[in-house]
Order: C-alpha cells, then structure tokens, then sequence
C-alpha cells in the first residue's frame, strides 16, 4: 500500500481516520485539490466517439463467440454421432 510523505499535502498524518465520514471527507478535499490544479477530470477527456468504437467491438467479439459456439457444438455433435454409432470400428483399430 502507498503513503504519501509527511509534507504531502493529501495527507495530514500516519494514523486512518477513525470514521468512515472523516475518511470521505479526506478523500472530497484530494479530489478538490486535484481539481484546482487543472487537470482534467476523466469526464471531461471521454470522446463520445469512444463509446460507439467500443460498443462495435463488443458487437463484433459477441458474433464471434456466438459463431466459435456454434462450431464447437457442431463438432462435439459429430464426435458424439461418430462415438456412439460403431463401436466395434473403434476396437478394431485400438481405439477405446
């Protein structure tokens, strides 16, 4: 876990704070020092162009899987018809 220094300026002592508001409190007053520095905030730098990219890929991997799927059932369906159709063929060439 990190601490930061002493002379930090999010960071008034060692010791936790002893209740939950006090905790939040100290993370509302970083967050606000952050802000006054000018750094952008995650929301302001999202590209709304982001989310269509986004959930085009999630649609393309979706179809993907749904088309992986579908062949792995069709080959186990095969495996299964090939198993159980001749049992005798397979204990001819040593196949258990």
């Amino acid at each position: 876990m990190h601490h930061e220094p002493h002379g930090s300026k999010f960071c008034t002592s060692d010791a936790r704070p002893d209740s939950p508001e006090e905790r939040s409190q100290q993370i509302r007053a970083a967050i606000e020092a952050l802000r006054a520095t000018g750094a952008p905030c995650l929301e302001d730098s999202r590209n709304p162009d982001d989310d269509q990219d986004v959930n085009e890929a999630l649609a393309r991997l979706e179809d993907r899987l749904d088309e992986q799927e579908r062949a792995m059932r069709h080959v186990l369906t095969m495996l299964i018809e090939w198993f159980e159709r001749d049992p005798s063929d397979r204990s001819s060439r040593g196949v258990a």
